[in-house]
């Protein structure tokens, strides 16, 4: 508006400038459209020097330039209609869709048959209800996805065992344009950020996996000694370890559920599971009894190769060592059925050096307890698998790396939306 204003009335730059901000509070308060009446009233009061028809001449031009404009170009766009935003007869009319896991056209999809037959068992993670279906053009269900504030987030690696790493980012970034956000690649793995890399993508190492080999695992070596040590004494403590019993004791875990998430002042969710009767229902579950009490439990997520650690819950008086006692349970499980891989989940990975400061590393470790996880997991001697975040640009990795802490963070519940 200060070019309109001839130059021989032009007051002082900083004085206008102030001057104009408060006309447009004014306006704001007045709730007039467009701010009419007490935007042009404190101008004309503050530049009583400047003659009002030149003045008032530069705010109708103004109001033109601001506000007509625009008003008849999108009365334009409204009397087009829709049809210009859609595709041309030379552009794919089919694209990428995002869909509930639930249901898919025409017919309901089998979430356990899809996770049971994923390259990773932790996509299990869809009966949580805070990833959907990424299909792609094909209309084949080739990820899990989930919509956030600015990004479109991937979890892990393609759905089938032998699925594209390149479809699948290809039909995330299709999905991403569509809906206005950035596509982002969330704990994959080292072949699928390879191939986000080839793309032009950045990548960020943001956690670590522990993986064991049931086949391969034994409690001899001087690896084991603390496990060694921790089963010993839950074993000369009496507990008991119960596998995936005909009926699971809802009410007792529920009750153990709600004291741990408690203990921990700390709700965490989105790729963290939390528990519900239905969605441990549908995972492989040990259970820990000691003196007719339940005083721990684990679940895993299950494929036909793989198992993943979940949940993990314990009473504050459980004896030492029944977290170990479960877990090698479990292992031992997996090795009789001659389970490929048995994943003990990631931790997030603050010790590489490109990261952070070693101070802030200490905080972000002491307040997701990632240290206590570490040794814990460690004492299985596990085989600590990289895993990746991944963007187009390193504003869009920023960008999602406060969605997903905000998500992790803040779960949403079933009535919330994404």
């Amino acid at each position: 508006m200060v070019s309109l204003i001839p130059s021989t009335s032009l007051p002082d730059p900083a004085l206008f400038y102030t001057v104009f901000l408060l006309a447009l509070g004014a306006g704001l308060l007045g709730t007039t459209p467009g701010g009419v009446g007490p935007f042009e009233y404190l101008l004309l009061l503050c530049f009583p020097y400047v003659a009002e028809a030149e003045l008032l001449a530069a705010i109708l031009a103004y109001r033109l330039v601001y506000f007509a404009l625009p008003a008849m170009f999108a009365l334009v766009v409204l009397a087009i209609g829709p049809s210009i935003f859609q595709p041309r007869d030379n552009e794919p009319k089919c694209r990428a869709s995002l869909r509930p896991a639930e249901t898919s056209p025409g017919h309901p999809v089998a979430t356990t048959a899809i996770s049971y037959t994923a390259s990773r068992a932790e996509s299990g993670l869809m009966r949580q209800g805070e990833f959907d279906l990424l299909f792609d053009r094909n209309e084949r269900p080739v990820a899990l996805a989930a919509e956030t504030g600015q990004s479109l987030i991937m979890y892990a690696d393609p759905l089938g065992i032998a699925g594209c790493p390149s479809t699948a980012i290809n039909s995330l970034t299709d999905r991403a344009v569509h809906s206005f956000r950035t596509p982002c690649l969330y704990k994959c793995s080292p072949r699928t950020a390879v191939h986000a890399r080839k793309n032009g993508w950045r990548i960020y190492r943001s956690a670590k996996e522990a993986v064991i080999s049931p086949a391969n695992f034994d409690l001899e070596g001087k690896s084991f000694r603390q496990l060694r040590r921790n089963l010993r004494k839950a074993q000369d403590a009496g507990v008991r370890i119960v596998e995936n019993p005909d009926a699971l004791p809802i009410v007792e875990m529920q009750s153990l559920a709600d004291s741990w998430t408690s203990s921990r002042k700390r709700t965490r969710g989105f790729s963290i599971g939390r528990y519900s009767p239905q969605y441990v229902g549908a995972q492989r579950v040990f259970l820990a009894w000691h003196e007719q009490k339940l005083v721990g439990f684990v679940s895993f997520h299950e494929s036909w190769r793989e198992w993943t650690l979940d949940l993990m819950c314990h009473a504050q008086n459980a004896p030492p060592g029944t977290m170990h006692l479960l877990i090698h349970a479990a292992i031992m499980s997996a090795k009789r059925e001659k389970v490929v891989t048995v994943s003990l989940a990631a931790v997030p990975d603050f010790a590489q050096p490109t990261c952070l400061p070693r101070a802030l590393s200490h905080v972000f470790s002491k307040h997701t307890a990632s240290d206590g996880l570490v040794r814990f997991k460690n004492s299985f001697a596990p085989r600590w698998v990289p895993l990746y975040l991944a963007a187009p640009s390193w504003l869009g990795l920023t960008l999602a790396g406060v969605d997903l802490i905000d998500r992790i963070t803040r779960p949403r519940t079933e009535s919330e939306p994404n």
